[in-house]
């Protein structure tokens, strides 16, 4: 019964449907090292005890069918749930909640603070299948719990709940066997038993220790829709045949009909265990009932509430009051469309005003303290005390898609720009713009885009409606799928068609063509290429490209709209972002059913799908096959077909010490444990402290046990008093993502100034051997940055030293000196070392920037150039901040390669390659501009009013800060430019923002 409830959002977030996605073979004929690699993770597994002979054989066959799905599926990550959170629970103290979404993981967070803990994977599988409907967690906070739709179905049609360990993930332990997806658990109050309600077949109780099962209520046909356990252990249940029931031991239950609605969905019992309370799914009310004879007591005051629901109720902690959230269709507290808790004394009247917390539905609430953990729709999750002080804890980053009619969603006639707000309708508007690689602002119309046309052919019925007409003709009856988006093309040859689950296409007489399964709202759709091309704006945040011909997908862009990164991929994985955006997506991989899942960021595969090159080309040839043959043509590259799952990088995690641990002695051991999920040999373990490598611990080969996972320690000496220190794992060419944790050593020194010091080499190239390549500037944008630098000696720092190159003294071999001189002193962690670059800069077939010096061309780069991964392993030895600017996309005569600036930035700032902040002069494809009455390119006179003239610097102390220098960049570059130049930060994992200068005189407007 869940699907009755109204949301914006997805009940999937399957980022290539199974009709769309193009896999990569999971055993490619004659591939026997990969079927060896495949042998020995259904090993692991625990779905195969064969040979490991890389023969292919019925047993690996069977392994294949009884274990989870193994090829990876892409899925959105952004930190955060990226759909509907059902469910929230929290532990007796209030200091852990878990949550469950339709984005198929359950999260982990500390509260108050509302800190991640940790992603759990638990096995998914297309559609909805991984779907998580409930959640619950032991009140002692030891165990977690989650169920849904179980992917496990798919081998013969049962559902059961996973269980486990809260502080670790690990042990996750199966329980029950229920025919129907799981709509409920909770844990008793003693933490032995786990109650569990399903779409049919009664109530479920479990022992956690022998997994013994019990049905009570084995007629119950209705959903079970909200269980509760009492503090007396009994259990009580509503279901969507409008009874509550109370259940007893083996007794047969005491039941009672709901008079305030007819569909109840949710109860709580109070901690005297004397009332309960109840949430219905069709009204906006809330009944409650003695908790020992079932009797209605009454019910609380709704009576202002005309329409909605209130879908979910909790009791507080100290038993005072009785919180309940959902939405109406009216405004509340004068906040017009944000959903509210109303909170209610013991006798049902009202306990102050209405609490306006999200402009999503109330999904779930769960006692903690004296007031109530929320979640809802939107998706976001948080606190509201009994006072009424409200507190979000986490909220989504994905865009409101609904109702992108209009104006509110324009594309150009090709459908390589597309804009679309990411609020409500229009609200937040942003241009994506494929050829030149950038997500920007677009608050003005832009010229040349279209909206849908809705009116060249008779489509009548078509908005928010179940039913469609053409001509006075009902074309399709979707009364399970109601319609949200038109759009007509241009040659009035068909049209197409949004709704709550689908994408259609008619032909001219309203003949439907096909459809194919969007797992989610299409609140806009548009026509481009004469109407061959279809874009779609999805609940799930997603804006999608389909091809008219036969609906496949083509290309998905997603935007994170706190940050405005993006990243835009077609259906095998192939992609193109923003500095910092390709992590926005990664590959799920199943390992056993009893298995935590991987999940590997799409950064750890760079090298192979990063091609924006592909990416560009696929709205072009409208198939993605043919785009991959020729940018490998372009690049003389060969598509690599080797199955994902037979190079998956190595996986660790940190054992001891927890997170946030104090020591008293400056060196701490570190208990770490890894594993190779493709049974790849691990060759060392590098150890990273607040970014910057360290050590590197090499590993003797040997083969590892059947689970797959091999024990060590590694000594590490601090010298801060915060100190994060972060392992990777490194296979060859694969490197593990970075495990971490954060370290106080209370007994640090303190650093002051004179112990700073700062060391750049500077490079800029105006004069070129090549006249067709002169700039106007660089070499004066060299100058005046360094004199900006100088300027900081005897300041924040006690020392600045600079390396000045320009112009013909600008060649291969001194820039290697210069880097060899940063190398010789940049050697403590409290110098700063900076390489500046302003010439030109060329991008090679394989997307690999070089530098060009003064006697450098595109012809002879490879010979006279320096490469990227020369630059990148100069600075990433450096043990002290580092920090990059680059001023190299210049319009002139180096224009036949361009510079994909987002590339770059992305691959210099892979933690594996060192803590590299790197600030680029603009984004993508676009070019930097240099005027003569700036004297100076846009970027570097921007940089020197930051720093020279402290207009970067923050209020108060005068510190100018690493991320107040690039939000003042940001803002002067589109100012200087008007808008035609963007800035951008590549910011490493794990950076904190620290000062790079300090503001030395007044400041200048």
């Amino acid at each position: 019964m869940r699907n009755l409830l109204p949301t914006w959002f997805a009940f999937a977030l399957l980022l290539t449907p199974p009709a769309a996605a193009a896999q990569t073979a999971l055993i490619p004929a004659g591939g026997a090292s990969d079927v060896a690699s495949l042998q020995k993770r259904l090993t692991s597994a625990g779905c195969y005890s064969g040979p490991i002979d890389g023969v292919s054989s019925a047993p690996l066959d069977e392994a294949i069918r009884v274990c989870p799905p193994q090829e990876p599926q892409l899925r959105i990550e952004t930190g955060m749930h990226s759909s509907t959170i059902w469910r929230i629970s929290t532990d007796a103290a209030c200091r852990i909640a878990v949550t469950g979404s339709d984005d198929k993981t359950v999260r982990l967070w500390s509260v108050p603070e509302g800190r991640l803990l940790r992603t759990q994977r638990l096995p998914i599988g297309p559609e909805r299948l991984g779907q998580f409907n409930s959640v619950a967690i032991s009140r002692d906070g030891t165990l977690a719990a989650a169920g849904g739709y179980d992917a496990f179905s798919t081998l013969n049609g049962k559902h059961s709940i996973y269980v486990f360990d809260v502080a670790t993930g690990q042990n996750v332990r199966r329980f029950g066997v229920l025919d129907y997806a799981i709509q409920e658990i909770v844990f008793s109050p003693d933490g032995k038993l786990i109650a569990v309600g399903a779409l049919a077949g009664g109530v479920h109780v479990i022992d956690i220790t022998t997994g013994q099962d019990e049905v009570f209520d084995k007629g119950l046909a209705a959903p079970v829709e909200g269980l509760a356990f009492g503090p007396d252990g009994s259990l009580y249940a509503v279901s969507a045949d409008g009874f509550v029931r109370h259940y007893t031991g083996n007794a047969r239950p005491q039941k009672t009909a709901t008079r305030s609605g007819r569909q109840p969905i949710s109860v709580s019992v109070d901690p005297t265990g004397n009332r309960v309370a109840v949430g219905f799914n069709d009204k906006p009310a809330v009944e409650e009932f003695d908790a020992h004879t079932l009797r209605r007591l009454g019910a609380a005051d709704t009576s202002d509430l005309r329409n909605g629901h209130l879908p979910a109720v909790a009791w507080s902690g100290d038993g005072q009051t009785l919180f309940a959230g959902g939405f109406t269709g009216e405004d509340v507290s004068g906040h017009p469309g944000e959903r509210f808790i109303r909170r209610f004394n013991l006798d049902g009247t009202r306990n102050g005003g209405d609490v306006p917390v999200s402009t999503g539905s109330i999904m779930g609430l769960a006692s903690c303290g004296d007031g109530v953990a929320f979640a809802s729709s939107e998706p976001s999750f948080g606190l509201l005390h009994a006072q009424g002080d409200a507190s979000i804890l986490g909220r989504g980053h994905i865009a409101d898609m609904r109702d992108k009619l209009g104006d509110a969603f324009q594309i150009s006639r090709d459908g390589t720009q597309v804009r679309a707000g990411l609020g409500f309708d229009a609200i937040d508007p942003i241009l994506f713009d494929l050829l030149a690689g950038e997500v920007r602002e677009a608050g003005h119309a832009v010229p040349g885009l279209v909206s849908p046309d809705v009116t060249a052919l008779p489509v009548d019925g078509w908005l928010n409606s179940n039913t469609v007409k053409f001509g006075g003709r009902l074309i399709i009856p979707i009364s399970a799928y109601r319609a949200r988006s038109l759009a007509i093309r241009p040659d009035r040859a068909g049209f197409v068609l949004g709704t709550s689950d689908l994408v259609l296409s008619f032909d001219a007489r309203g003949r439907e063509r096909w459809r194919i399964p969007a797992y989610t709202e299409a609140w806009g759709v548009n026509l481009a290429q004469n109407g061959d091309l279809i874009v779609s704006t999805l609940g799930d945040g997603t804006i999608r490209w389909y091809r008219w011909s036969d609906g496949k997908e083509l290309l998905a862009l997603f935007v994170d709209t706190r940050s405005k990164r993006w990243v835009a991929w077609t259906p095998t994985g192939y992609y193109m972002a923003s500095p910092g955006g390709e992590d926005l997506i990664g590959w799920h991989v199943n390992r056993g059913w009893n298995q935590t899942a991987d999940f590997f960021p799409a950064s750890r595969f760079r090298a192979r799908f990063s091609r924006p090159d592909i990416v560009r080309l696929v709205l072009k040839t409208l198939d993605e096959d043919e785009a991959v043959k020729q940018a490998n043509e372009t690049a003389r590259r060969k598509e690599d077909t080797k199955p994902l799952i037979a190079q998956l990088p190595p996986v660790i995690r940190i054992a001891a010490p927890a997170n946030l641990s104090h020591i008293t002695a400056g060196e701490v051991t570190i208990a770490f444990a890894w594993r190779s999920p493709s049974g790849l040999p691990v060759d060392q373990i590098a150890v990273l402290v607040n970014g910057h490598t360290v050590k590197i611990k090499g590993l003797a080969p040997h083969e590892p046990g059947k689970d797959m996972e091999t024990e060590g320690s590694v000594a590490v000496a601090l010298t801060d008093r915060m100190s994060e220190v972060g392992l990777i794992a490194q296979s060859g060419d694969l490197s593990s993502q970075v495990a971490s944790v954060k370290i106080e050593w209370d007994g640090a020194p303190a650093a002051s100034s004179q112990d700073r010091k700062l060391y750049a080499v500077i490079v800029g190239i105006s004069d070129y051997a090549d006249a067709a390549m002169s700039l106007g500037f660089a070499a004066k944008d060299a100058r005046d940055f360094a004199k900006a630098l100088g300027d900081q000696k005897g300041g924040y720092y006690g020392d600045v030293k600079t390396h000045l190159m320009t112009d013909r003294a600008v060649t291969r071999e001194s820039i290697i000196e210069g880097l060899e001189w940063l190398e010789a002193n940049v050697t403590r962690k409290n110098d700063t070392g900076v390489l500046f670059l302003a010439g030109h800069g060329v991008t090679d077939e394989k997307q690999a920037y070089w530098f060009l010096p003064s006697d450098a061309t595109e012809d002879n780069f490879r010979f006279k150039g320096v490469s990227q991964d020369e630059m990148r392993r100069s600075l990433g030895a450096l043990p002290g901040k580092i920090i990059w600017f680059l001023d190299t996309c210049h319009a002139g005569g180096a224009a036949k390669r361009h510079v994909d600036m987002n590339v770059l930035v992305n691959a210099v700032t892979a933690p594996e390659n060192g803590s590299i902040i790197t600030f680029a002069s603009s984004t993508g494809s676009e070019l930097s501009e240099e005027r003569p009455d700036w004297q100076n390119g846009a970027f570097t006179k921007a940089i020197v009013e930051g720093i020279e003239d402290g207009k970067a610097a923050r209020v108060g102390d005068g510190s100018i800060m690493t991320l107040g220098l690039e939000a003042f960049l940001e803002d002067r570059v589109q100012d200087l430019t008007g808008g035609k130049q963007h800035p951008v930060l590549g910011w490493p994992l794990g950076e904190t923002n620290f000062a790079i200068a300090q503001n030395g005189k007044p400041h200048k407007n």
